[in-house]
């Protein structure tokens, strides 16, 4: 059906692309469609996060009182159209947040593609992961989770 509202029109502009590609490269008979398309997601999610929140900086954190993480986790939270979150806590320590329903998850199976729904969770662990921060996420909405919990620990 017909996009409604902001959030499904971003997600689908973000998840389109990918399920375009995947589809073109089958229809060619590419055997490594599914890595091709790994490949572009991965990079489009590292830009995407990068321009849209940026590195979660440690320091940052540390020096914010409690009222201003908050308007920090709700301007961070807008800017997201393909999920919904919840925050559960943050620190000079960690920053934790659940992913209670995704709409690139949902675009890839409405669409006949459930194996693009990882690929856009490896495209998150991509960016969570490095450069001091290191990411645990023991489950995903694309792997038959109930949501998907993220935690991210700032290296000493």
């Amino acid at each position: 059906p017909p996009a409604v509202g902001f959030k499904e029109i971003g997600s689908r502009a973000q998840a389109g692309p990918a399920i375009l590609l995947l589809e073109e490269l089958t229809r060619l008979g590419r055997p490594d469609a599914i890595q091709i398309t790994e490949e572009c997601v991965t990079v489009g999610a590292v830009l995407f996060l990068g321009q849209s929140i940026g590195r979660i900086d440690r320091a940052a954190l540390a020096g914010m009182a409690p009222d201003e993480q908050k308007a920090w986790l709700e301007q961070v939270s807008g800017k997201f159209p393909n999920a919904t979150m919840t925050w559960d806590e943050i620190s000079a320590d960690r920053v934790k947040f659940t992913i209670r329903s995704c709409r690139l998850h949902t675009l890839a199976v409405q669409s006949g593609h459930p194996e693009l729904a990882p690929l856009f969770c490896k495209g998150d662990g991509a960016f969570f992961s490095g450069e001091g921060v290191s990411l645990e996420r023991p489950g995903t909405l694309a792997n038959g989770a109930d949501s998907c919990p993220f935690t991210l620990t700032f290296a000493d």
